[in-house]
């Protein structure tokens, strides 16, 4: 869906290839400058039964919310009242999932938010989500990790979830655990999700998940290239530093489909 040169939202809906055909449950959005010099990029990851309907959800309720109150926030140069601005953004968005006439007591979307504007870049971080900033100058080039993942065993989340009433173990086959790390109910083998924050997943947030994002300040650099915004597909098989190396070193002629080489990188790897 384009609406104009400089303000376009995407949703990807490729299907998957092999004996599970899966539909791609992740959407991303750019505004570009779409107000007084000012970008929104974001990438939401969906999960499980009506994990696409819920980052469409996500998607298209935050591009509202940002068009609405584009004044706001373009007003806004100092960390803290963008961190207010992101977190009742987030909140007022958590509340769709209740009302939407789809269940989403098991479905539910990451999120990784940026805002730039002037030499300020602000990210917004929701689930196993991260934005790293490529910075290359003349003496080494390295990736600035601007997020940090919530996972569930991450301390300060871990307390929060376990005062709700939530206990942290990985999936239980036989006399042994395997995989991540998870958050259940107490007396019960739901809902068992891999991360501490995120949108939707009504059955978690009632054991301390959260729908805050955590917000991150940054200056840009002079050395500052790009940045990089995924989620557990890309960083579970690729470190920060990889995936920046990985785009630098494409030819100059596919920098424009960069995010589906590393994707299809990722796949392999």
């Amino acid at each position: 869906m384009e609406e104009s040169k400089s303000h376009k939202t995407f949703a990807h809906s490729e299907k998957g290839e092999g004996k599970n055909k899966l539909e791609c449950q992740d959407t991303f959005c750019v505004m570009e400058d779409f107000y007084r010099r000012m970008t929104f990029l974001a990438v939401y990851d969906g999960h499980g039964p009506n994990g696409r309907h819920a980052s469409d959800l996500a998607n298209s309720s935050i591009r509202n919310y940002l068009l609405d109150n584009k004044e706001t926030l373009a007003s806004l140069d100092g960390e803290e009242g963008v961190k207010k601005f992101f977190k009742n953004m987030c909140s007022e968005i958590q509340d769709l999932y209740h009302k939407d006439e789809l269940d989403y007591q098991l479905s539910g979307t990451c999120a990784i938010m940026v805002r730039v504007k002037d030499d300020m870049i602000y990210t917004g971080n929701l689930g196993d989500s991260r934005a790293v900033i490529a910075r290359c100058s003349k003496d080494e080039t390295c990736g600035l990790e601007v997020s940090i993942d919530h996972k569930p065993i991450r301390q300060g989340e871990i307390e929060r979830m376990i005062a709700s009433g939530g206990k942290i173990r990985r999936t239980a086959v036989g006399d042994e655990e395997v995989g991540p790390y998870r958050v259940w109910k107490a007396k019960d083998g739901v809902p068992g999700i891999a991360i501490s924050r995120s949108l939707g997943d009504l059955m978690a947030h009632e054991i301390g998940v959260c729908a805050e994002p955590e917000v991150t300040a940054k200056k840009i650099h002079a050395d500052d290239k790009f940045i990089v915004m995924g989620f557990d597909g890309v960083w579970d098989v690729m470190s920060s530093a990889e995936a920046v190396g990985f785009i630098l070193h494409l030819p100059v002629t596919e920098k424009e489909i960069a995010a589906k080489k590393m994707v299809a990188e990722c796949r392999k790897k």
